[in-house]
């Protein structure tokens, strides 16, 4: 789906249901998955000058979500290259312990993730300043 689209759904499910419940429940866990990797492909879209697609992954622990682009295939006149991002999508709350770096670090040392991934750390602090 288009990520203007995916952010569009989870606007209206934030209208339908709170935002507060929606951020917070674990029902709306994947919804938020696809809202951070769709705000995060707008962005990698007006940097590159590609079209980003938003794809959720239901079936598999990891990744989270895939970005996927097409580009011309360089042979074929009609033929395309498709390019998938895999994206690990991780919630940094007001709830987790440590850090960001610590947070950051012990994600990544998850054993699970695939050999090529973006991770993408949402942070939902809301009264929190991160010094970078």
């Amino acid at each position: 789906m288009s990520p203007a689209f995916a952010m569009g759904r989870f606007t209206a499910a934030s209208n339908k249901y709170s935002q507060d419940h929606v951020l917070t429940n674990s029902r709306f866990k994947k919804a938020r998955e696809i809202r951070a990797t769709a705000a995060f492909l707008l962005g990698l879209s007006k940097i590159t000058g590609k079209t980003y697609w938003v794809m959720p992954e239901y079936d598999a622990n990891t990744p989270d979500t895939y970005g996927i682009s097409f580009a011309p295939h360089p042979k074929f006149e009609d033929g395309n290259i498709r390019d998938m991002l895999s994206v690990e999508v991780t919630e940094y709350e007001s709830h987790c312990h440590g850090d960001l770096l610590v947070f950051v670090k012990r994600k990544l040392s998850n054993k699970y993730l695939p050999n090529h991934y973006i991770l993408l750390v949402h942070a939902n602090r809301p009264s929190e300043k991160i010094d970078t």
